[in-house]
């Protein structure tokens, strides 16, 4: 779950023309935020949260 967040806000970064660096720092602040990883035991939400960033790009 965490490993389809990460890559998706990446993705999401780096087609919003954002620096490498920066949006490896995207994604790891995402990851660290709570957004995925707090709710992993509601498991729709989290698939929820780790497809956003597909359905944003």
């Amino acid at each position: 779950m965490l490993l389809i967040a990460g890559i998706g806000m990446y993705r999401l970064a780096l087609k919003a023309k954002v620096d490498e660096v920066i949006a490896i720092l995207l994604a790891l602040i995402y990851l660290q935020f709570g957004i995925v990883a707090g709710i992993l035991r509601f498991n729709f939400m989290a698939w929820g949260a780790a497809l956003a960033p597909y359905s944003m790009m």
